[in-house]
């Protein structure tokens, strides 16, 4: 016959073990959601994190009603074109308040600038 006590004990333990494991779990999952994505991603692999087509983010580039320039939204290297995810990101959750991204594009090119160096005339 077992201890009733220590039967409830092991349960315990195996039940916290069990929550250590699937907090460890999370931690992981949250670690992955808050990496920064890469700067520059490639058409396809921007297509996949936007859930757009590259055939949609080829006329977005192409249409100049849609305010992508090139050098800040986009560039293209040895041929094939990148994207910038967070200036992207940024403009796609304000494509319908265009002047706050611009407003924000004019904000974020400011921080750039190094403090301290004047602009020659």
């Amino acid at each position: 016959m077992s201890d009733p006590t220590i039967e409830k004990l092991e349960q315990t333990i195996a039940l916290l073990q069990a929550t250590n494991d699937r907090l460890d779990q999370i931690e992981t999952a949250i670690a992955q959601l808050t990496k920064p994505a890469p700067k520059w991603l490639s058409k396809k692999d921007f297509a996949a994190l936007s859930g757009k087509s590259p055939a949609t983010l080829d006329r977005w580039r192409k249409n100049p009603d849609m305010g992508l320039i090139e050098g800040i939204h986009w560039q293209k290297v040895g041929g094939e074109i990148e994207f910038n995810t967070e200036v992207m990101t940024h403009w796609r959750d304000n494509l319908r308040s265009p002047a706050i991204h611009s407003d924000w594009l004019r904000d974020r090119a400011a921080s750039m600038k190094k403090p301290g160096r004047k602009r020659s005339a």
